[in-house]
């Protein structure tokens, strides 16, 4: 179309009035009719693309900016889906889009703001606009709204550790590991964190 998406793919080489009926339907917004070759009625509404579950399919196989034109139209039609505005947002913010994250982490938090992921997300921005203060309390919101979230304890940490808060990054990366005792990321800032107070026995461990 006159977006560049691809709205049918064609096994073979079609025959002339199906290629003419395609070009007329994409044109047209309710592509539903020529959907079958006869006239009727469908018995539980019309049928449509699940554009987020296209979206989610190439963000959960590692192909995160494929997934965005999916997940751009999701938004165009209902711009108050959370679980949109969240992927979107993270998908920014993990290539350090940072402006182009910012309105879709702030979409999310506003829509559900008892999400542990989305202030995760918030806290991520800060980190990205180097507000660590910042950072650490909307780290520890995510943590306030879920206790048991070992990454949110390490990402809090981080931003302490940043704002200069040492004894708190310890504290925070300890619990992370209570948490998670396998936390490869978590064991690692903790090392790192002690041999600058060296403190290299226990940094080393």
């Amino acid at each position: 179309d006159d977006q560049s998406r691809a709205h049918k793919l064609y096994r073979g080489v079609p025959d002339e009035p199906a290629v003419r009926a395609d070009l007329v339907s994409m044109q047209d917004p309710d592509r539903t009719k020529l959907a079958l070759p006869f006239d009727g009625w469908y018995a539980s509404g019309l049928p449509s693309r699940n554009y987020f579950r296209h979206g989610a399919a190439f963000y959960q196989a590692g192909y995160p900016d494929q997934a965005l034109p999916y997940l751009d139209v999701v938004l165009s039609r209902t711009p108050d889906n959370f679980k949109a505005q969240l992927a979107v947002g993270q998908i920014h913010l993990d290539a350090e889009r940072t402006e182009a994250a910012r309105p879709h982490i702030e979409a999310a938090v506003r829509l559900n703001a008892k999400s542990p992921e989305a202030w995760n997300n918030y806290g991520g921005l800060a980190m990205q606009e180097q507000s660590y203060v910042l950072a650490l309390e909307r780290f520890q919101k995510a943590i306030a709204l879920a206790p048991d979230s070992g990454y949110a304890y390490a990402n809090a940490a981080q931003a302490a550790d940043r704002a200069g808060q040492d004894a708190e990054a310890e504290r925070l990366l300890r619990r992370a590991l209570d948490i998670d005792a396998s936390d490869a990321d978590a064991l690692s800032q903790l090392g790192l964190l002690l041999a600058r107070q060296e403190r290299f026995g226990e940094a080393k461990q």
